[in-house]
């Protein structure tokens, strides 16, 4: 009597602990809120496909999140867990992408996953526990932190106990939100994914696997489009240690979102061209760079130059640097005009998230769910 009485006093100060800071609104002209985000995968056989589902609607979400007023300052991470390849002294358990704002590093990483496998062991009580220690949380008080737990098995599996792993979020302020992959044996383990669930403060939710919501192009010239995000590709001449593999990266998504379909390549191209992708690329782009003060082309190791450029004198450079700066503004505007603005608002109001209707899709539990937790801190969605 006496421990379950003190299980009960645990559960009530978990639930305030979780509950109080989010209380706290963001007043006008204040910094912004500071959001992380954690989905931790099940990436074994019963949940296969999963990984696409996340994936190809990344770039929706960030787009989403980028048109809250006030703007949120996003983090996004992504940890995998009961595949063989991540190792039993892991508990299969991996960090796929630590958090960051760099949607395009995330979503090559995501690229990078084998979306199918064979067979594989959900070890749900680590999963949580790296979710909880292994990513760089946000420590504001006002921060909000959630945990996008999806998949399926049995909580209790596995070295570290689930209800350990629950109490290190807690301590945290994490939210965990329970989204259970349908499988036969949801009788035998539901009650375990509701625990996790209630002890943060979050919500369990049933999802299938690959159920989407269809969204329909909101550019018909499909050739156009692409000619276009080429064009704008070729317009980043890549330097430094990591310019070519940054180069390369950006090429990765162009071709893995236009594979994943018309609304995945619109949407990344959406972000491309917004004032969250525009002149951040200076680390690795010369023409950002050249935009940015303090870009000493005579310092540029030439080595890392494509070879066409190698040779060229800092003077020759930096006019070569300006005349495709200026063929980069002129394709962003033909970007910007075929996508339109509203483009984001036009979707918001479309899809209508409404958590009473998420009918077992992924993508509407995670957005309803960010929708009202936002909106609690006084954040709106144009619609």
């Amino acid at each position: 009597m006496r421990l379950r009485l003190k299980r009960i006093i645990g559960s009530i100060v978990c639930a305030l602990l979780v509950i109080t800071p989010c209380t706290t609104k963001i007043k006008a002209g204040a910094s912004q809120l500071p959001v992380d985000i954690v989905f931790t995968l099940d990436l074994s056989a019963s949940t296969n496909g999963l990984i696409d589902d996340v994936r190809d609607r990344i770039w929706d979400l960030a787009n989403h999140l980028n048109s809250m007023r006030p703007a949120p300052d996003v983090r996004i991470g992504v940890i995998g867990y009961a595949r063989p390849s991540f190792g039993y002294y892991n508990q299969f358990v991996k960090v796929i992408c630590p958090l960051t704002n760099d949607i395009e590093l995330l979503s090559n990483e995501l690229y990078e996953l084998k979306p199918n496998i064979e067979k594989g062991d959900q070890f749900v009580g680590a999963a949580i526990r790296a979710s909880a220690e292994l990513m760089d949380w946000n420590t504001s008080p006002h921060a909000v932190k959630l945990v996008y737990l999806v998949g399926n098995g049995n909580a209790g599996t596995g070295n570290f106990d689930h209800r350990e792993a629950i109490e290190v979020a807690v301590k945290k302020n994490i939210i965990i939100n329970s989204l259970y992959c349908y499988s036969t044996l949801r009788s035998r383990d539901i009650a375990g994914w509701t625990e996790i669930a209630d002890a943060t403060g979050g919500e369990l939710f049933d999802v299938k696997v690959h159920k989407i919501v269809p969204r329909p192009p909101t550019v018909y010239n499909r050739p156009l489009l692409i000619d276009l995000s080429n064009e704008l590709n070729s317009t980043y001449i890549y330097y430094g240690k990591d310019g070519y593999n940054r180069y390369k990266m950006m090429l990765n998504n162009h071709q893995g979102t236009l594979k994943s379909g018309q609304s995945s390549f619109e949407a990344m191209l959406y972000y491309k061209i917004s004032d969250h992708y525009q002149n951040k690329q200076a680390d690795w782009d010369l023409v950002d760079c050249i935009k940015s003060r303090g870009c000493d082309l005579r310092k540029v190791d030439s080595k890392t130059l494509a070879d066409s450029l190698r040779k060229q004198s800092p003077e020759q450079l930096r006019n070569y640097l300006e005349t495709v700066k200026e063929r980069r503004t002129r394709v962003i505007n033909q970007l910007r005009t075929l996508l339109g603005y509203e483009r984001q608002t036009i979707l918001n109001k479309s899809l209508n998230y409404d958590k009473k209707q998420t009918e077992l899709v992924i993508e509407n539990v995670m957005t309803s769910t960010l929708n009202e937790k936002l909106s609690e801190r006084g954040l709106k969605t144009p619609m």
